[in-house]
């Protein structure tokens, strides 16, 4: 006679694949689509956008002043500074794991704010600013860009 076969639900043939809630952060944290942990690539955007405060942004004349010399003129060259503090919110949110998609998408947005302001305030003139951009103010669009792009790529 042939044996008998014996069918169990699934429910009780399969291990749980649920995440309990014991699971490190880190585990949390990772993009599905990828497995991969997002942070370090946040840590690395932020600091490129950190230090591309210091570096030249614009060709003036005879120099080339960085968003740290630009914040020097006035009191409404103080918002460059955003550009810097987002960026160390969001290297300090990366190294915590915690908001690191608000802080990372506040932080790549900043040099494009500051940008289009500047754009609507010499609306005139907006093809020689945009000649005159430095290395440093490329850096920083482009360090803002990626960030906006890690953050949509979180959960």
């Amino acid at each position: 006679m042939p044996e008998e076969i014996k069918v169990k639900p699934r429910h009780e043939s399969a291990p749980s694949t649920t995440q309990t809630e014991s699971a490190p952060a880190a585990a949390q944290q990772e993009n599905p689509s990828t497995g991969h942990d997002l942070s370090p690539y946040i840590m690395l955007c932020a600091g490129g956008l950190f230090a591309s405060f210091f570096m030249p942004w614009v060709n003036i004349l005879f120099g080339r002043p960085s968003g740290f010399d630009l914040q020097k003129l006035g009191d409404l060259h103080r918002l460059y500074w955003a550009i810097p503090a987002f960026s160390a919110v969001a290297i300090l949110a990366a190294l915590t794991k915690k908001s690191q998609r608000q802080a990372a998408q506040i932080a790549g947005a900043a040099p494009y704010v500051i940008l289009i302001y500047w754009l609507a305030k010499f609306e005139s003139h907006y093809a020689d600013l945009l000649n005159s951009l430095n290395y440093g103010a490329y850096l920083a669009l482009g360090c803002g860009l990626s960030l906006e792009i890690l953050a949509r790529r979180m959960k």
